[in-house]
């Protein structure tokens, strides 16, 4: 069985992050190694877990979860990122990864 991907949640409202919790708690892919809820504690992590996903916010404490990626990107470049947005009552998601020129996105209205 291969290893499972460790994934650091990263949101404002603990409900968001409780309920993804529960969504990938019984995964066989996928385990939880911590949960941030402002930059400050997300970089923290970031260097201390070195989390392959990490399930950001886009808007993060009134930040902007974009300056929030390219930090991250420093500090741990293979580190895959779910970027998840509430935007105008569309929910949204963007991943970025690695050597990609463009980021993979999907959208639902």
């Amino acid at each position: 069985m291969a290893a499972k991907l460790s994934v650091l949640l990263v949101d404002d409202h603990p409900v968001v992050c409780m309920g993804v919790k529960l969504l990938l708690e019984g995964s066989e892919q996928f385990e939880i190694c911590g949960d941030a809820g402002d930059v400050a504690t997300t970089r923290r992590l970031v260097i201390e877990l070195r989390p392959d996903l990490i399930v950001l916010d886009l808007v993060l404490g009134g930040r902007d979860g974009l300056e929030l990626v390219e930090e991250i990107m420093e500090l741990h470049a293979n580190t895959r990122i779910l970027v998840a947005a509430n935007c105008c009552g569309k929910a949204s998601a963007t991943s970025t990864h690695p050597g990609s020129a463009s980021p993979a996105s999907s959208s639902s209205r």
